[in-house]
């Protein structure tokens, strides 16, 4: 399974958070009478610190009721509700923030970025133009929205897109929030190489802040770069020690490179450090799976999910870890929450329809398909999965059409190869399916299944018991299901048969 956790925050929505003046966020001195709004805004802020969005935001609310022109609560109340994942909300807020206090560029600059999240690129460009007609408006914020909007609108595409803040960076060089936003708009963009530049000088400019440090580490593990990557976070986690985001990522370097048990205990530090921050639960869980302790990692990603219903990438792998441990069923719930949300994420839908053949609902495996075809047109696994419903129906011929749209896409797909196997045997093309099962194995030797027909059809049919031998042990040591002990008994047979 690809790994797709990131543990600095999604679209950089925590960094997003406007970072409240510390009078805010202590007692008024002198016994001096906070006003309700200002104790609501420090509230929040206190909330925030504690990774309570959504209370943080009621707060924030409750700050705006109190005091209508106070312009720290609009941008706060913004900014965590695209935190808390609801750019409507956050759209919703900018907007009455907007019409209350127009003057204020920090603030249009948060709404250019909710309705942004919110997938209306024409009027976040326009928001951003605003907010950069004001001179008191975060410029490299507002920049990074104009440039993703016009990326979205002109069909020259992200190096139009580009040129927006290249321009800014021409006029500025050294500007450090410029050189991080442009930076992480070529990372966002799969333009690693291009972004490690700018995220080199924006941590020289920005020796305080831990966010340009993380970038250049993600930029740095797209590379390829596993020393640079491991140098990089190690800097980060040593100068911000109470950094969790900068425990975490160094825990993505050890996962990156293979050893996921090296990350565990950096991952728990981070959960320990922030423990309403789902995705570090995230992160450990699937640590946990990686190293084979799949009930620790069931009981982290069932609480990460509790803590956050709407983190898709928890429900992910929770179903992961319940389809590997045989609840299919509660595989299936998480799976089916995953696409309520979001109707086209191509992973929930192929698990879906695996999941829905396995348990034998063909229609349902078979409307999953199309819908991710729709999506991804040369999906192979999605047409090697319609080609097994077929054939276990009876439709030989439709699901070799299917199986050969599978391999056109990928010649390498080793469960298409192997259910190919599959059909010719069927067929009584005996030494044409051990050629296939072989090429299954050999485009993916950890792949069990193809060891156990390989080894079946030497000892039933070919009659070659040390081969047959040689695959069922093969199946076995992969972890193939054996409820009974019947393959292990088959096993124990050929060895004194064969004196192996």
């Amino acid at each position: 399974m690809n790994r797709i956790a990131v543990s600095i925050p999604r679209a950089g929505a925590l960094a997003a958070l406007v970072l409240l003046p510390a009078s805010l966020l202590l007692p008024s001195p002198g016994g001096a009478q906070e006003s309700p709004g200002a104790s609501h805004l420090a509230r929040g802020g206190q909330l925030l610190a504690e990774d309570d969005i959504e209370k943080a935001a009621k707060e924030f609310e409750a700050a705006i009721q109190s005091d209508p022109f106070l312009v720290a609560a609009h941008e706060a109340s913004v900014r965590a509700w695209l935190a808390a994942g609801n750019p409507g909300k956050a759209v919703e807020a900018g907007r009455a923030g907007v019409e209350r206090c127009p003057s204020s560029g920090a603030l249009r600059a948060a709404l250019a970025r909710a309705l942004l999240a919110s997938g209306s690129p024409v009027e976040a460009l326009a928001a951003s133009e605003k907010a950069l007609d004001l001179k008191a408006a975060p410029a490299a914020e507002a920049l990074r929205v104009k440039a993703e909007a016009t990326a979205a609108l002109d069909p020259g595409g992200v190096p139009v897109g580009l040129k927006v803040l290249a321009d800014a960076l021409a006029k500025s060089p050294a500007d450090g929030p410029l050189l991080e936003q442009t930076g992480d708009f070529l990372l966002s963009h799969d333009r690693h190489a291009e972004a490690l530049p700018h995220l080199r000088k924006a941590v020289e400019a920005e020796p305080k802040r831990v966010e340009p440090r993380l970038l250049l580490v993600r930029a740095l593990l797209r590379g390829k770069d596993a020393a640079g990557s491991r140098e990089a976070a190690q800097a980060a986690s040593d100068s911000f020690p109470g950094s969790a985001d900068a425990r975490a990522m160094l825990g993505r370097t050890y996962e990156e490179a293979g050893d996921p048990a090296g990350a565990i205990p950096l991952y728990e530090q981070a959960a320990k450090m922030r423990p309403r921050r789902a995705v570090f639960q995230v992160d450990l869980g699937y640590a946990l799976a990686r190293t084979g302790k799949w009930k620790d990692a069931e009981k982290v990603l069932a609480g990460a999910v509790k803590m956050e219903p709407g983190n898709l990438e928890a429900r992910l792998h929770l179903g992961w870890v319940l389809n590997r441990g045989g609840d299919l069923g509660g595989a299936l719930e998480q799976y089916a929450a995953v696409l309520k949300a979001a109707p086209d994420n191509a992973r929930a839908l192929w698990n879906c329809a695996d999941l829905c053949a396995i348990l034998g609902k063909s229609k349902d495996a078979q409307q999953y398909c199309d819908r991710l075809l729709a999506l991804e047109p040369k999906h192979s696994e999605a047409y090697r999965l319609l080609a097994l419903v077929n054939f276990r129906n009876g439709k030989k011929e439709d699901a070799r059409a299917l199986l050969e749209k599978s391999l056109e896409f990928d010649p390498r797909n080793a469960r298409a190869l192997f259910l190919q196997g599959q059909l010719q045997e069927d067929d009584g093309d005996f030494e044409t399916a051990e050629k296939t099962y072989l090429a299954s194995i050999e485009a993916d030797p950890k792949v069990s299944w193809p060891h156990l027909y390989l080894g079946e059809l030497y000892d039933e049919v070919l009659d070659r018991p040390v081969d047959a031998l040689k695959s069922l042990r093969r199946y076995i040591e992969l972890g193939g299901p054996d409820p009974d002990g019947t393959i292990q008994k088959v096993v124990d047979a050929l060895a004194k048969e064969t004196g192996r």
